[in-house]
């Protein structure tokens, strides 16, 4: 987005780990498209819900949750680790 000129980045002058990013006019004027799209993925994220019977969003924070305990890279190489024992 940077390279597209769509929004700005100004590291803060206070804290170099951190980053302020902001908007370009020409990022400004994508805003209402931005909204549109936003519109039809939340209501296709709702007709899956519906036709799935699927909570996504508790499903999504269910991940979060065994992820924080136990992240992806020490899942997979315990698979691995198992694979190697069989």
């Amino acid at each position: 987005m940077l390279s597209a000129g769509v929004v700005n980045s100004q590291v803060d002058p206070n804290d170099a780990r951190r980053t302020f990013y902001t908007l370009t006019p020409s990022g400004q004027k994508l805003l209402p498209k931005v909204h549109i799209i936003n519109g039809a993925v939340a209501k296709v994220i709702s007709d899956l819900q519906d036709e799935t019977g699927h909570d996504l969003s508790a499903a999504l924070a269910a991940f979060h949750l065994a992820l924080s305990e136990k992240p992806w890279g020490a899942r997979v190489s315990s698979k691995l680790k198992q694979r190697k024992a069989d």
